[in-house]
């Protein structure tokens, strides 16, 4: 028995493949614009949800390590302070020795007292030492100025601090574990400030005795403080560079795998946009061609 095809299964036949021909064009028109070989999830649902996966943690890591350079800015600005602090005690220690020889005369004590004087305004400048619009020395009250002047030369701190729970500043470093990026000025120079002043006092008194029994000994006991507080600033710098490493080390190995995933081969891609191309011309030269006789041109 033979088979009859009629005049609408031949024309829904054709459409099928210029539309099947045409989406297969289209795509590999996509593939060699993007340089991708996947462009949507239908190219291939499994190697789209690795792409996803991936550019989801490189995300976050590129989030993270804009949080880390910002901490270790944060710490290296705090760790030049506390250098240029150390500095300053030294240069108290040396003047507190002179003061303390028993061979100055007044005016001489009082040229001693006005370089402590000044070294206890620059000490308190340092501590409101600022990275942007952000004191680093105020604990969590960034915003606010950490050491205001008072009355006859001092300062006082007016920061976050332990007891009011807003002095440190914590960036999670993964496994449950939080670093402590900040050094607050009520543990570092608030002490050295008052010292300081202690001895501008002690000279200004000509108290020879106190300054050497307690005076220089109160200042190398601030010089260890902030030595200590450099020393912790400069190992957490270090662990942060290492972070830092590590991270950019993940996105790398991220961004390679996802290029092998996501990434067009451009030769195979312009054979196949051309193989495309030739079909979907023949597909709608068949169709033309179909679609130019019906039943009436086989009528006698």
């Amino acid at each position: 028995m033979a088979m009859r095809v009629s005049t609408m299964e031949m024309a829904n036949l054709a459409i099928f493949n210029l539309n099947q021909t045409s989406t297969n064009y289209q795509t590999a028109q996509e593939v060699v614009s993007s340089g991708l070989a996947i462009n949507k999830p239908s190219d291939n649902p499994a190697g789209m949800e690795q792409v996803l996966q991936l550019q989801h943690q490189n995300g976050l890591l590129t989030q993270f390590s804009t949080v880390m350079n910002d901490a270790t800015s944060f710490m290296t600005t705090s760790e030049s302070a506390l250098s240029s602090v150390t500095n300053l005690l030294q240069q108290a220690r040396s003047i507190a020795v002179s003061a303390a020889n028993g061979t100055n005369d007044q005016q001489s004590m009082a040229a001693l007292s006005s370089q402590v004087g000044d070294i206890i305004k620059q000490v308190a400048n340092l501590g409101n030492t600022q990275l942007g619009n952000r004191y680093v020395f105020s604990g969590q009250r960034t915003q606010t100025a950490p050491f205001v002047a008072g009355p006859s030369g001092t300062f006082t701190y007016v920061g976050g601090t332990a007891a009011t729970q807003d002095a440190t500043m914590q960036l999670d470093v993964g496994d449950g574990q939080n670093l402590v990026y900040n050094v607050t000025g009520d543990t570092t120079l608030a002490p050295a400030l008052a010292q300081l002043q202690q001895l501008q006092q002690d000279i200004q008194m000509g108290q020879q005795q106190n300054i050497t029994n307690n005076d220089i000994s109160g200042i190398d006991t601030q010089l260890n403080t902030v030595l200590g507080a450099r020393s912790d600033l400069g190992s957490k710098i270090q662990r942060m560079q290492s972070e830092l490493q590590s991270n950019s080390a993940q996105q790398l190995n991220n961004t390679q795998y996802l290029t092998q995933i996501q990434d067009a081969n451009i030769p195979q891609a312009v054979v196949n946009l051309q193989t495309a191309q030739t079909a979907y011309q023949a597909a709608l030269q068949t169709t033309s061609h179909a679609f130019q006789y019906s039943l009436l041109n086989y009528l006698p």
